[in-house]
């Protein structure tokens, strides 16, 4: 056996040299873009349905909350579900042997699970609606929802293997052929969270975050390798243990294999287990996990039919960390077993295409087959036809369907009806209701005046005669009459209710109804419906004419719980009398639930509707999901206790995300529980909520910029980044937070020592000892800075990189010009509009990328300058030291661009005034108008020459400058000339003289509090703070190429709104915003309204996202504030000093830049951060205070070029003050304090 193990691994080995083996790609993805292909291949590996396939979910909260998802797939995308939910100090709940469909490649539906891939291997919904049974067999009604989002990438552990593995595989079945087989294997599994809400017996629900392991697995062919166990935890401190057992059928054997990923992202491969997993062995050596006990998480053992599930709580000896450890086994034998189980449903074949001759009949009855056809007699017609076909224990109405052509003749014969139609197919569009409204009435007023033809009332007449005897007056029969769209009754779309339908119709009136019917295709309701999904607003109609059923009892059925989208109960809601009652709401039903096994669950004591009927419609209805494809709302009436069925329609909207889903869809996961999450800077560049476009296109640029800079200094074990996980920045609600665990405490010595860094990023003290302890227990002395590598890093950024920075900025700016170029020169379509969107993609993150390392040249300057006030690298920085930082870096003789803003709206306000223009200028009302006219300025006059100037180099800057969502003052002028008038009346009021010259480099540092600096220190700390001006200067100019990169990617992503608006696939321009990359495809290739129902939901639910604040420093998932503001009035706030001074005077309080805009001259703006949008109102306040910012930060730069006192990082301050508080700013001591009545006194 020894000489068999070494002979295959020298043959593994070799055979390696010569064949490429698949890589493990949780070690090497680095792609930014994708090709095509790459995408097609995701997808591929993603796809849900391929027989023999299995898909597991499972892992547990730090809490104690548990979930286990068995899904495995049978012939023709059949599958059978398994279901294990897990609470703490609670009980079990399950469900065994659900049968299921994959409805597409991208979703699964097996009972209340419902499983969809958003994005490959980057995002998943799963979600549990309907009624699970506890340990006692008892049911409860349970919704669980939730999303995906993983912490590594996917790996694919059997194409992986390593040559060890391979030979001890080619030894177990004597034989190479097994183990080389492996190689072709796509069987992966990837880590992930799952962000959960769950609610038991409708009760309130909880939130929790499940560490999971998503398996996907599967034979490709009978006899081949197989998991028959699986054991997976994930540990509070960020690491995640894989084992499993892979059996070979032929030999009954097992190979032990998996794979260990710590929280320090060190990799280890699995070589063996003990049978209860207390001891690990790896590659890289042995672990030992202990069981630990918690009252309040217990173990837990459940068995499904063929397979156990045991969880327990274990701690693992490499750090102490703890998690919960949770086995399957019996895996194969389950597949086996469940593959039995699975049938292929016998579907009713009901789907027909009329012939061309059929298609000739202007009207035809509900048995006829091409009556089947839904694109010649409307939803409503094909149903009921088809419904015809299989009528046996109910019984469908007589009645016939005027076609789609005998609608379609109508119009060629009435030319101007039809040239109105189409004309404003053209031109309406979504919102457009004044449009609609005209459009409406035109159409009403036309049809009014036209009739049938006469070909058409003989067709009607013969159906009269064949079916009720013909349409004489005394004729008792009565008809519905009622609109029937082709496409009204889809799965995802329904305009059922918004067309015209006719009760208790008397025969010798169908004509008009049936005019009336197609005039209703036309209402502003249903154009409006339409319009906003996407849809075409001149859809063919046809016409339902069926007799009514009066008398008895009727109602609706739903086949599942349309409110609590429960698959497991059936809800019949029933009147006396007509339908209609009930549908109009002019009559309140008795509401009767069954289960799918047609048992009773509850009916009002007073209801007629027997027993008996229910369960029959109940049965009919079942049926019916299997005809059609899907739950139905069925029309019923029941007469002399004879089933009637009047209509059945697909329930549309069935699994509708709720608004936590909306909230939480895009957030992505921290590697553990305990990472420390920060607004601090990202929180003045990124201030509000990102959108999904903002999401899918700007997030990774930023993430693996940073991370990049970060590894540079603190990745000595050469880890490649993630292609599937954002690690620097984190998304919560849609809120970027900057992860300080990942960026920082990798190199914890560092900051346990030195708060430096603390103060460059968020202007006070962010990190505990608390902190500093979670970053040693999860990374130890993996990732520890080389102090000589770092500083070596450090003088090659200072003295040989640097200067290039600002080169390659301006040939980013060359290559974005000619992108755009290039883009002017082609036609306007969507897939060339994606393309150039694309390219500038790249060139902004060539942009992000440059910034951050220039950005690092700022930030080194930075430490070197407070090191040598300091006089040693380590120790705290006395507030002496933060007010000569925050000097050196007020006089800089560098003149950073972004301080250039307020000073160049001083200009123009002066040569406004100086040449008389303040009287016509004051006088517009329009903003766009008024800067127009400006620019408009001859040459020689001063004031055009500074207006065409500040929007040359500024112009493109604005709110929100670094979001697609912003808006650039070329592109809205409206904030830049309110402050232009403002300055104007200071100007008149108090004539501007000229700045005080600056005091000397040497001046400075001999005005410095903290320390004197001689001799040659003194030379070596002049060197060093010229140094870190240039760094600010060269940082800021390469901001101003990420706003101008940006700007040109936000142009393109609204050029492309517009021409998607254009050709009525979205409701605005704008609206293009709440869409992803990949959504924007999908809805411009089909058309999906389920995509246009998410976008409107999200634009309603970023509104109530951006009022949310944040803490600066958040443990975990951060969570909205509720501050009680009265609680803190009377007390004084600090934060950091930025640029000294003492002033007084009235508060503004703006949270929002609209409230900004009534600052007047002399007051104190408190504010939560301030971006380059802020500027100009930088030289009509008296002082500045924010709640987000760092001494590097763009308010910080501004203030401190323009000599306004100013403090940041004061926290809640927007709450405490309010506008019209007297307060005092004492910027050298970072307070402000309100100023009480009494004092004022």
């Amino acid at each position: 056996m020894e000489f068999w193990f070494a002979f295959y691994r020298i043959w593994f080995w070799f055979r390696s040299l010569f064949k490429s083996a698949n890589k493990d790609l949780s070690l090497v993805g680095t792609a930014l873009w994708k090709s095509k292909d790459q995408q097609a291949e995701d997808w591929s590996r993603e796809a849900l349905g391929a027989e023999n396939d299995r898909v597991i979910i499972k892992g547990s909260s730090q809490s104690g909350e548990s979930i286990v998802i068995n899904v495995t797939f049978g012939p023709e995308k059949t599958a059978i579900a398994n279901i294990l939910l897990k609470f703490p100090n609670d009980k079990t709940y399950s469900a065994v042997d659900i049968p299921g469909n994959a409805i597409s490649n991208s979703l699964l539906v097996a009972g209340p699970l419902r499983l969809e891939c958003r994005e490959p291997f980057k995002r998943w919904r799963l979600t549990i609606r309907g009624t699970l049974l506890d340990d006692a067999g008892e049911p409860h009604p349970i919704r669980f929802l939730s999303w995906f989002s993983p912490t590594t990438d996917e790996s694919n552990f059997l194409a992986s293997l390593v040559t060890k593995k391979l030979a001890e595989i080619a030894t177990i079945n004597e034989s190479t052929s097994v183990a080389e087989s492996l190689s072709d294997r796509k069987d992966f599994f990837q880590w992930g969270l799952l962000r959960s809400q769950a609610s038991i017996d409708d009760k309130e629900p909880r939130e929790f975050d499940l560490r999971v392991v998503r398996i996907k697995t599967g034979i490709p062919f009978t006899g081949e390798a197989a998991l028959s166990e699986v054991f997976s935890a994930t540990l509070n401190y960020g690491s995640r243990i894989f084992c499993a057992r892979l059996g070979f059928p032929q030999t009954h054997k097992t190979v032990c294999i998996g794979q260990i990923v710590r929280g320090d992202f060190i990799h280890q491969n699995v070589n063996s287990f003990l049978d209860d997993y207390a001891v690990i062995e790896t590659d890289k050596g042995s672990y030992v996990l202990e069981t630990a006990h918690d009252e309040a998480r217990p173990d837990f053992f459940n068995a499904w039919n063929d397979a156990k599930i045991e969880s327990k709580l274990i701690q693992w000896d490499f750090n102490t960390e703890v998690g919960y450890g949770t086995r399957l086994t019996s895996i194969e034998n389950l597949r086996n077993n469940v593959n039995d189980k699975i049938t292929v449903p016998q579907r009713t074949p009901v789907e027909y295409t009329a012939t061309s001759d059929e298609k000739q009949n202007l009207v035809v009855p509900f048995e006829a087959k091409a009556a089947q056809d839904t694109l010649f007699t409307g939803g409503k017609g094909s149903n009921l036809a088809k419904l015809t076909q299989i009528q046996n224990d109910f019984q469908v109405p007589t009645g016939f369907v005027v076609t789609v052509t005998a609608f379609e003749s109508y119009l060629q014969a009435h030319k101007k009806l039809k040239s109105s139609i189409e004309s404003a197919a053209l031109t309406l569009r979504p919102g457009d209701s004044e449009a609609i409204k005209k459009f409406e009435i035109e159409i009403q007023s036309l049809i009014a005046e036209t009739d049938l033809s006469s070909d058409l009332k003989l067709a009607i007449n013969a159906e009269f005669n064949r079916l009720y005897g013909g349409a004489s007056p005394d004729n008792a029969i009565r008809v519905a009459v009622r609109s029937s769209a082709v496409g009204e009754d889809g799965a995802e779309l329904s305009s059922a209710g918004q067309l015209e339908t006719f009760l208790e119709v008397p025969l010798s009136e169908v004509p008009r109804r049936i005019l009336e019917c197609w005039a209703s295709n036309f209402r502003r309701e249903i154009v409006s419906y339409r319009l906003q999904n996407a849809q075409p607003i001149n859809t063919s109609v046809a016409v339902v004419v069926q007799e009514m059923v009066v008398g008895g009892m009727a109602g609706v059925l739903f086949t599942t719980d349309p409110v609590k989208g429960d698959p497991n109960r059936l809800v019949i809601n029933v009147v006396e009398g007509l339908g209609e009652a009930l549908v109009s709401g002019q009559a309140t039903p008795d509401e009767i639930v069954l289960t799918r096994k047609l048992k009773i669950v509850s009916k009002p004591s007073t209801c007629k509707f027997s027993d008996a009927n229910a369960i029959a419609l109940a049965k009919a209805g079942l049926a019916f999901e299997n005809t059609f494809g899907g739950p139905q709302d069925v029309e019923f009436a029941v007469k002399d206790d004879k089933l009637y069925i009047l209509q059945t329609r697909c329930i549309t909207n069935l699994d509708l995300e709720t608004d936590w889903e909306f909230e939480h869809e895009f957030d992505n996961a921290t590697i553990a529980d305990s990472d420390i999450l920060s607004t601090a800077n990202v929180g003045e560049v990124i201030p509000a909520p990102m959108t999904p476009l903002e999401v899918s296109v700007l997030v990774k640029l930023y993430d693996r910029a940073v991370n990049a800079a970060v590894a540079q200094i603190s990745n000595p074990i050469g880890l490649k980044p993630f292609e599937r996980v954002e690690i620097a920045f984190q998304i919560a609600r849609q809120r970027v937070f900057i992860n300080l665990t990942e960026m920082y405490l990798r190199n914890w010595p560092v900051v346990e020592k030195d708060p430096v860094p603390e103060y460059s990023l968020a202007g006070r003290k962010v990190f505990t000892a608390a902190h500093v302890d979670s970053g040693r227990r999860r990374f130890g002395n993996t990732h520890k800075r080389n102090d000589g590598k770092s500083l070596l890093s450090m003088l090659k950024v200072m003295f040989l990189d640097s200067e290039k920075y600002c080169g390659y900025g301006s040939q980013i700016l060359a290559n974005i010009a000619e992108v755009e170029a290039n883009a002017a020169g082609k036609k306007d379509t969507v897939e060339n509009q994606l393309e150039t969107i694309v390219e500038l993609q790249k060139h902004v993150w060539e942009a992000i990328d440059t910034h951050t390392k220039a950005s690092m040249f700022s930030s080194f300057t930075y430490v070197f300058v407070a090191m040598l006030l300091r006089g040693s690298p380590e120790g705290d920085l006395t507030p002496e030291i933060l007010t000569d930082i925050a000097m050196i870096y007020a006089e800089n003789p560098e003149k950073p661009i972004s301080a250039d803003v307020p000073k160049a709206l001083q200009r123009l306000a002066a040569a406004i005034v100086a040449n008389g223009h303040e009287e016509k200028f004051n006088a517009f009302n329009d903003a766009v108008e008024a800067y127009k006219w400006l620019q408009s300025l001859d040459e020689t006059d001063k004031a055009g020459e500074e207006a065409r100037q500040f929007m040359k180099l500024h112009g493109f800057r604005g709110q929100y400058e670094l979001m697609l969502q912003g808006t650039a003052w070329k592109d809205d002028p409206s904030q830049v000339v309110s402050n232009l008038k403002s300055l104007i009346t200071q100007l008149k009021q108090n004539p501007s003289t000229d700045a005080e010259s600056k005091p000397s480099e040497g001046s400075v540092i001999d005005r410095l509090k903290s320390t004197q600096i001689t001799g040659i220190k003194r030379k070596f700390f002049q060197f060093f703070m010229n140094k870190a001006h240039r760094g600010v200067f060269i940082r800021e100019e390469l901001k101003n190429v990420i706003v101008q990169a940006t700007y040109a990617l936000r142009q393109a992503c609204l050029r492309l709104g517009i021409i998607m608006y254009d050709k009525c696939l979205l409701p605005s321009a704008r609206s293009i915003l709440f869409l992803t990359l990949d959504e924007i495809e999908d809805l411009y290739a089909t058309k999906n309204p389920r995509i246009l129902h998410r976008l409107r939901r999200r634009e309603k639910i970023f509104a109530k996202q951006a009022e949310h604040r944040y803490a600066c420093v958040n443990v975990g998932t951060p969570q909205p504030l509720e501050l009680d503001a009265k609680a803190c009035l009377g007390t004084e706030l600090h934060g950091t000093a930025v640029c000294e001074g003492i002033v007084r005077g009235r508060a503004r309080v703006a949270k929002s830049l609209a409230e900004a805009s009534e600052t007047q001259p002399g007051e104190i703006l408190i504010t939560r951060y301030t971006d380059i949008y802020w500027s100009p109102y930088f030289p009509i306040i008296r002082g500045l205070v924010t709640e987000i910012g760092g001494l590097l930060s763009h308010g910080s730069v501004v203030a401190r070029e323009y000599g306004l006192p100013c403090v940041i990082a004061v926290e809640n301050a927007t709450d405490v003050f309010q506008t019209g508080d007297e307060v005092i700013l004492n910027a050298g001591a970072g307070v402000i304090a309100k100023v009480l009545q009494e004092a004022s006194n």
